[in-house]
């Protein structure tokens, strides 16, 4: 199984500018150009620069993608369920459920690392650097207010899952999760991937239905080899404000539903280094059973070792400012997953192909 791995495209970057307006979109089609070796992708994060694209960036990606995954080939050798990767309905998996939280299993806003009360408790995002386009956890929850009529925002009547995607053969089936830049927002709280998903060129997964309580369930992905069975558990967790999300893990309210696949990966879209005080995803809030950590949103790329467990952080496509971290080259990645170790046991032998981005900005 090989899978391509990227994040932070940012579609649509300085797409006015006369010199730089298809650096971003340059930058992804030869992603998708060298994609012919790979089952299927997996995009952490920011795929858009802005949750309101305009019409050029959207009719772009779209271009883009029908140029390069649509194909009359035979179906893909990965299986959700029984039913090949490219054919299948990711409807069940866009969102990430809720549940009720049993009280006495809460903590008091603790800081997880120290025992300390977390004297963090607004919501400000934390974040620095790029704007970020949240508009806030009201529109996030469906709780805004249509600027018209002043009514609510209804519940989007999301269609049932027919099990198979009625679409032509995709060569490159893509997972992708929201972003801090493309995250659901205004009336219907939708996002630009809730479009593009229905077009079925993408699969937006790991969206999160309640941000008080999220349980996350696996995407299993099988692959025959030989005699034996591949299986790959796939967590994908869309952005959380990232004060919010330390939070939510220090009341227990983030579970994972743990599988016995032979592999465990975790993809999210947050802070990694801690910023301001409690506003980043720490390696110490993450279950030990994940084999691999895919972060999106940080923009300088690196691999890290952390006792048994592989960090990548993919770092973005495209440079969108001068700082330290967006100056060096820009990568995406290829992950083989093979059958020869017992991977959940001894420390995770995945091969990373890193794969330099050509081209100037």
């Amino acid at each position: 199984m090989r899978i391509l791995i990227t994040s932070d495209n940012h579609l649509g970057y300085k797409e006015t500018d006369p010199l730089l307006s298809l650096d971003s979109f340059r930058a992804f089609e030869e992603i998708l150009q060298n994609s012919n070796d790979c089952d299927f992708m997996i995009n952490a994060g920011d795929l858009f620069h802005s949750n309101k694209p305009s019409r050029f960036t959207m009719y772009k990606t779209i271009r883009l993608l029908r140029e390069n995954i649509i194909s009359n080939e035979k179906n893909s050798r990965c299986m959700i369920d029984g039913i090949p990767l490219d054919k299948y309905d990711f409807e069940d998996c866009r969102y990430n459920k809720s549940q009720a939280v049993d009280k006495n299993s809460q903590t008091d806003d603790k800081n997880p690392k120290t025992g300390d009360k977390n004297s963090k408790t607004g919501d400000k995002n934390s974040e620095t650097g790029d704007k970020n386009s949240e508009t806030g956890d009201k529109n996030s929850k469906t709780g805004g207010k249509n600027p018209k009529t002043g009514d609510k925002n209804p519940q989007v009547n999301m269609k049932k899952s027919t099990g198979q995607n009625q679409l032509k053969n995709l060569k490159l089936p893509i997972l992708v999760i929201n972003g801090n830049h493309d995250d659901p927002c205004g009336f219907g709280s939708l996002s630009a991937l809730d479009v593009l998903h229905e077009t079925r060129l993408v699969n937006y997964v790991g969206r999160n239905e309640n941000i008080d309580n999220i349980v996350i369930k696996p995407i299993i992905i099988t692959e025959e080899c030989g005699n034996n069975r591949l299986n790959v558990a796939i967590y994908f967790l869309s952005h959380v404000r990232d004060t919010r999300l330390f939070r939510l893990f220090a009341q227990n309210r983030v579970y994972f539903e743990e599988s016995d696949c032979d592999i465990s990966i975790l993809v999210v879209h947050q802070n990694r280094i801690e910023r301001t005080g409690n506003d980043n995803l720490s390696m110490d809030l993450i279950p030990e059973f994940f084999n691999l950590i895919i972060f999106g949103h940080e923009h300088d790329p690196l691999i890290m070792e952390r006792r048994y467990q592989t960090i990548l952080q993919c770092g973005s496509t495209v440079r969108t400012s001068c700082c330290d971290g967006e100056v060096g080259n820009k990568y995406y990645y290829k992950l083989d997953i093979t059958l020869k170790d017992d991977l959940r046991k001894s420390k995770f032998s995945g091969n990373f192909n890193e794969k330099l981005r050509k081209g100037q900005n």
